[in-house]
C-alpha cells in the first residue's frame, strides 16, 4: 500500500505551504513503537535524512506523500502526527 502512493504535489493555497509543520510527533511515534530512522525510512521508502529532519523541525512543508506514508506506516491518522495549518483549518470545520 505505502509503495503505491505517488510523489503528488504541495498542497498549496494562495502561494503558501499548507502542510507546513507547526510541531509534530514523529520521534515520539517512532520510539513508542521501537524503530529507527533508518528503519522506518526503509519502510516508506524515503531517506533517513528526510526522517531526521522532520523530526528535527528542519523540514517545514514535506510533501503530501510523505506525510501519508508516515501516517500509514503507524496506522494513525495524519492529524495526530503532524498539526499544520490545513489540518488546523480542516478540525476547525468540524
Amino acid at each position: 500500500m505505502i509503495d503505491k502512493i505517488s510523489n503528488v504535489c504541495y498542497i498549496c493555497v494562495g502561494g503558501g505551504c499548507m502542510n507546513n509543520i507547526q510541531f509534530n510527533r514523529l520521534k515520539e511515534f517512532r520510539l513508542e513503537y521501537g524503530w529507527s530512522q533508518t528503519k522506518l525510512a526503509s519502510m516508506i521508502n524515503i531517506s533517513r535524512q528526510t526522517i531526521n529532519n522532520i523530526e528535527r523541525g528542519k523540514t517545514k512543508c514535506p510533501k503530501d506523500a510523505t506525510l501519508i506514508k508516515i501516517a500509514i506506516a503507524f496506522n494513525q491518522p495524519i492529524e495526530k502526527i503532524f498539526f499544520t495549518p490545513l489540518v488546523q483549518h480542516v478540525l476547525q470545520k468540524w
